[in-house]
């Protein structure tokens, strides 16, 4: 996620079905692909391209996840919990 661009975001924004495209290089295992977008999220986040160079982070990944640490009230969980737990949980839960 942190190493998403708004060049990236731009693009997707302008298919007919929406869908961001991952290059190897920017892949945790190196791997091409494509991954799709809900054309209401490509709505929500056009504001966010307004005014961004290409090349600028779209995400404040690390902020994110500080964020997440101290909000102890979203999360009614009494063990270690990690950024990656919210990816495991939309996949589980988008299955």
């Amino acid at each position: 996620m942190s190493k998403l661009t708004v060049g990236q975001f731009r693009a997707t924004s302008q298919l007919e079905k929406p869908a961001l495209h991952i290059k190897s290089s920017r892949d945790k295992i190196k791997m091409e692909h494509y991954v799709s977008v809900h054309t209401l999220v490509v709505n929500a986040l056009q504001p966010l391209l307004d005014g961004r160079g290409e090349n600028a982070a779209m995400l404040a990944y690390n902020s994110f996840n500080q964020w997440i640490k101290r909000q102890k009230s979203i999360f009614h969980i009494f063990s270690h919990f990690v950024l990656g737990d919210l990816r495991k949980f939309a996949k589980r839960y988008r299955d």
